[in-house]
């Protein structure tokens, strides 16, 4: 084992959780990951072509040694993981976090964040696992790279270094906005930004770069004393330095790998190889506990008693001290004894036994937990009708989300009536649909979603744009009854938009019921009271005025628009009095009940509540 190496890991991870302690203090941390893949390339390769020279190399024993490597420390950080998110994740963040779980367990994790999260925005603070990002993408690699190593030793040996270095141009080229577009590449990756980042095609270039330096290091000897380049990498991953002094930070990595230098154990060396040796607990661990804070704090709210200073001094020293003790634990109990020990006692076996079928009944069944983890949430979910899990979202029978739907041909369906009613709007008006899908309306009517994740269907806004395909389906819709609205601040929306919006949906037979104002609730109801285990009560007046000021700018602008369109067929259906009123707001019912999931969308009972206690229920069964 190179001492140097391992120092040079202690420092990278070290870098990368300074970066998701604080990002604008560490704003290069992130990098550490980028050495951890020149190390691996460097590391990997030697390995498979030592095997090679020698004919001892085996297809089997290499995926059994990676399997053995990562994945016992993956599940059971997992496992800890999952324990984080049932005391500080939304049912629905739970749920999207088993997802994600799983499909880290099959290294595909990269793919998953890429179509849903962006690594440097402020959301991926508070997501317990968005750094498996990088394992998945080291995984693949491992998975393709000792077939490609094995091929060109074996039929084309002498071209190996210049087929390295293609290959590394390859990659580099795969940051083309051409290539991206050209193989439709969006479909994996959501957009250009994050294929670029989650993408192994663009990543590959690292981990073979760190192959060719293995080869360099054959072909050159350089002997250094690569104290003081260590140095200066452990300075660039942890300051705030121009861009283009990445290419000397990977100089820099570069001649540490091909020097081999012995370095001396020093108690500051010593601490460094000890930070390398369990840099692999550290990395799976220190996100889930940081960002399990962070969502403690948010969803506790500043003022609780229960909120935790991270910035604190003596904060930050405790949860450092807990990072540590978990990852050395883990480190000892786990990821040794899986890596070097070739069997385990029987009670060993029994413990790990249990552990792993629990783990896969979690994994595979998640919705066995829902009821029990989350009782405040599930009371307000008796739906008959399919959902994701931890919303009010409905399900098609294709058992995907109805929200956000390509065409309205694909757009889901319910009920068997004569008569259409279309729901129309954003993801507010999405969770308002399962209240309104009650048995005696759907005996009548046929309800179809074709509601748009932060759209609302106002000619100018979002991709409700002239000749768009939303545009047109709307456009299309003939004598139906069509429910509107959405979390979009319409003040800011110009009069006259709005009215040649609404014009031109009701010139073909249609009726429209505009949802009013929903008050917004200061905080996630459910989540407050977890943390709280009390009902959040708004005793400052203040906080009514605003919403009761907010709610009459609707009415006055939307009884202006009601004058203009001049027809009976344009319906705006007030609701703030559903839940605030005698200068209060309550978001839950006289059974304490939940009316929201979370800040805006409404829970099912929510739904409910408005279906059946405002002019919705009325107009709805007189038609």
């Amino acid at each position: 084992m190179r001492t140097d190496i391992q120092i040079l890991r202690g420092i990278s991870v070290l870098s990368v959780v300074f970066y998701h302690f604080d990002k604008e203090i560490f704003p290069k941390g992130y990098l550490g990951v980028d050495i951890f893949f020149l190390i691996s390339g460097f590391l990997i390769t030697g390995k498979i072509l030592t095997d090679l020279e020698n004919n001892l190399f085996s297809f089997k024993n290499f995926y059994i040694k990676r399997t053995k490597r990562i994945l016992p420390s993956l599940i059971s950080t997992s496992f800890l993981t999952i324990a984080i998110g049932l005391f500080n994740l939304t049912a629905e963040q739970f749920s999207d976090l088993i997802r994600g779980i799983k499909y880290s367990l099959f290294f595909v994790s990269n793919i998953f964040f890429s179509q849903s999260i962006d690594y440097f925005s402020l959301d991926s603070e508070r997501n317990l696992i968005i750094n498996l990002w990088s394992l998945s993408i080291e995984e693949q690699f491992y998975l393709l790279y000792p077939i490609f190593l094995f091929s060109i030793f074996r039929y084309a040996r002498k071209y190996l270094v210049k087929i390295l270095i293609i290959s590394i141009f390859i990659s580099i080229g795969f940051y083309s906005e051409a290539i991206f577009s050209f193989f439709n590449l969006k479909l994996l990756f959501f957009n250009y930004e994050n294929y670029i980042f989650y993408s192994p095609f663009t990543r590959a270039w690292q981990l073979l770069l760190g192959g060719l330096i293995y080869f360099l290091s054959i072909k050159i000897k350089i002997f250094i004393d690569t104290r003081l380049l260590l140095l200066l990498i452990l300075i660039l991953v942890c300051s705030n330095y121009d861009y283009k002094l990445n290419f000397l930070l990977f100089l820099a990595t570069s001649f540490v790998l091909i020097s081999n230098y012995n370095l001396n154990l020093n108690f500051i060396n010593k601490s460094f190889f000890h930070l390398g040796n369990i840099s692999y607990s550290i990395y799976l661990i220190h996100q889930p506990v940081l960002a399990g804070i962070r969502n403690h704090n948010f969803f506790s709210t500043p003022g609780s008693s229960k909120f935790i200073n991270i910035n604190s001094f003596r904060n930050l020293l405790i949860i450092s001290f807990i990072i540590y003790f978990l990852s050395v634990a883990n480190y000892f109990f786990i990821e040794k004894n899986f890596r070097v020990k070739k069997s385990f006692e029987h009670k060993t076996n029994i413990f790990l036994s249990i552990f792993f079928i629990f783990f896969i009944v979690l994994i595979f069944a998640p919705f066995s937990i829902y009821s029990v983890a989350y009782p405040e949430f599930e009371l307000n979910q008796n739906i008959s009708l399919p959902k994701k899990n931890g919303t009010n979202y409905l399900l098609g029978k294709d058992n995907k989300l109805c929200i956000s739907r390509d065409s309205i041909e694909k757009a889901c369906k319910f009920g068997t009536g004569s008569s259409k009613l279309y729901f129309l709007g954003d993801s507010t008006i999405a969770s308002l649909l399962s209240g309104f899908a009650s048995e005696e309306i759907l005996n009548r009517k046929i309800i179809i979603d074709y509601t748009q994740a932060g759209c609302f269907p106002i000619i100018g806004l979002c991709n409700f744009q002239k000749s768009s395909q939303y545009f047109n389906d709307v456009m299309n819709i003939t004598n139906s009854t069509i429910i509107m609205g959405g979390a979009v601040n319409h003040m800011q929306l110009n009069d006259s938009v709005l009215i040649e919006t609404f014009n031109k949906i009701l010139e073909n037979d249609n009726k429209i019921l505009f949802l009013g104002y929903v008050p917004k609730s200061p905080v996630d109801e459910v989540m407050y009271y977890r943390k709280n285990k009390r009902y959040y009560i708004d005793d400052n007046f203040d906080f009514f005025n605003q919403q009761f000021l907010i709610n009459q700018n609707y009415v006055d602008k939307f009884i202006y628009i009601e004058k203009e369109l001049a027809t009976t067929n344009f319906e705006y259906v007030e609701v703030f009095d559903l839940f605030c009123k005698k200068n209060e707001c309550k978001f839950y019912d006289d059974e304490n009940l939940f009316f929201f999931t979370d800040y805006v969308h409404l829970s099912h009972e929510g739904a409910k509540h408005i279906f059946e206690n405002s002019k919705f229920g009325q107009l709805l069964r007189e038609e």
